[in-house]
């Protein structure tokens, strides 16, 4: 199996890192990608896809509130999770999955030489407690924290919540070869919706 490409030069959040996500199925739509195939969140994120194939970037998101906090809260995180677990975390931008073209992850953290991940959600306070309550992965990050497993070949992810009053709450995530062929088989499908697209608007660019 062909090694992730890392790229641990890409800040998260610069143009270079929008640039390098353009035109990617990435872990963090993985609810869309894995969800229903008629959806519009799906429709919408094919379109994302191949604009992003076409003409190098798409237009940036809406940002919430939840995103604003998670963002800021994020590095004081990640350093609370380094202390309580005596461990090392790097930072890198963004990672590509060895064999699957257009298929990578933006970590909030890699560590034990890069074979386990982080993925932080950084939530208020009754999700937190729901959390704290049920010691599971929100169903809504399923598929994220899967393909995050598979595109950077972990042994394993940590998800770890976390509330700068009540402190963070890890539970360790893995993937099985049946969610990865899942996975793949997916993409599969999903690549020639983007492809089809992608050539009409190359037809497009090319007679504006």
């Amino acid at each position: 199996m062909s090694a992730p490409v890392y790229h641990p030069e890409i800040e998260q959040g610069t143009d270079d890192w929008h640039a390098i996500r353009a035109g990617k199925w990435t872990a963090s739509s993985g609810a869309k990608i894995m969800g229903g195939l008629d959806t519009q969140g799906l429709k919408d994120l094919v379109k994302d896809l191949a604009w992003g194939r076409v003409f190098g970037k798409t237009d940036r998101g809406y940002s919430g509130k939840s995103m604003e906090r998670g963002h800021e809260l994020e590095p004081e995180a990640r350093e609370a999770f380094a202390f309580e677990h005596d461990a090392t975390v790097e930072q890198v931008g963004f990672v590509e999955h060895g064999r699957i073209a257009y298929l990578g992850w933006s970590p909030d953290g890699l560590h034990a030489q890069r074979k386990r991940g982080l993925e932080i959600k950084c939530l208020e306070h009754k999700a937190f407690i729901d959390f704290f309550e049920c010691r599971q992965v929100p169903s809504e990050y399923r598929w994220q924290v899967k393909i995050a497993c598979m595109v950077g070949a972990l042994d394993g992810l940590d998800f770890y919540v976390y509330h700068p009053l009540a402190g963070g709450i890890t539970v360790p995530v893995e993937i099985t070869d049946a969610e990865k062929d899942q996975i793949e088989g997916r993409i599969s499908i999903l690549e020639p919706r983007v492809q089809a697209l992608v050539d009409r608007l190359m037809e497009r660019k090319a007679a504006a």
